[in-house]
């Protein structure tokens, strides 16, 4: 089973009753198809949630290496839009325990809400597949994100690779590199010294993740001559 959540892809595949990581020679020997996409992704609210311990989590023969960046978690959700009207919560397991707590807002398969037409999702036995996959926290309105975003990134020849800067895919790029410190750690960000800067306390969460001023680099200027000159602060 493929989930894609926008920029990045994760490759998953069921066994029993385990999920593994498929890496890409495997993947591109046999290929498989994806069941969800980004549009079909509902907002849930964690109700509750249980940390399971080093010595809960079962380990399993050709298993990989276990990351640290994610932590394993029992969690109750309900849908957004059923909040206060829905009284039961629907059990799930996620990788997100580090950075979910009660009462946030996270992203998510409602699978069960899904017509899935997959030979190889219907092997699976119904009790490995859960009811809602979880993939990404949700941080609030993207609006209040790009009003808050004092960093940028310069592109050559824009125009030769027609990209658009305003494309939902580049803003989803955008959140990944926020939101995960390893995924933009080769990326040269710049200071945006034209942003007007935006208090955090007018976002829906205020601990959203950010790029520190540290990894920020000053903007180059090229004048007449070809040469570069560092922007200078208002």
């Amino acid at each position: 089973m493929k989930l894609n959540s926008g920029s990045k892809s994760y490759k998953a595949a069921y066994v029993e009753p385990y999920v593994a990581e498929v890496n890409s020679t495997i993947f591109w020997r046999t290929p498989f198809s994806v069941i969800c996409n980004p549009s079909q992704m509902v907002e849930f609210v964690v109700m509750e949630m249980e940390v399971k311990s080093a010595g809960e989590q079962q380990k399993f023969r050709g298993q990989g290496t276990i990351s640290h960046k994610h932590l394993l978690a029992d969690v109750w959700v309900v849908k957004a839009s059923e909040l206060g009207i829905s009284e039961g919560s629907i059990h799930t397991r996620t990788h997100l325990g580090a950075i979910l707590k009660p009462g946030d807002s996270v992203l998510g398969y409602h699978l069960s809400d899904f017509n899935i037409n997959d030979t190889n999702f219907e092997k699976l036995r119904e009790a490995d597949v859960p009811d809602v996959i979880l993939v990404k926290k949700y941080y609030g309105e993207r609006s209040a994100r790009k009003r808050a975003r004092n960093w940028k990134l310069r592109h050559l020849n824009e125009d030769a690779m027609n990209f658009n800067k305003t494309s939902e895919e580049f803003e989803e790029f955008l959140e990944d590199l926020e939101e995960d410190p390893a995924y933009r750690h080769n990326i040269n960000i710049y200071k945006d010294n034209d942003q007007v800067p935006v208090s955090y306390d007018d976002m829906d969460d205020p601990t959203f993740p950010r790029i520190t001023l540290a990894e920020m680099l000053e903007d180059l200027q090229i004048d007449n001559d070809g040469d570069a000159e560092m922007e200078e602060e208002n």
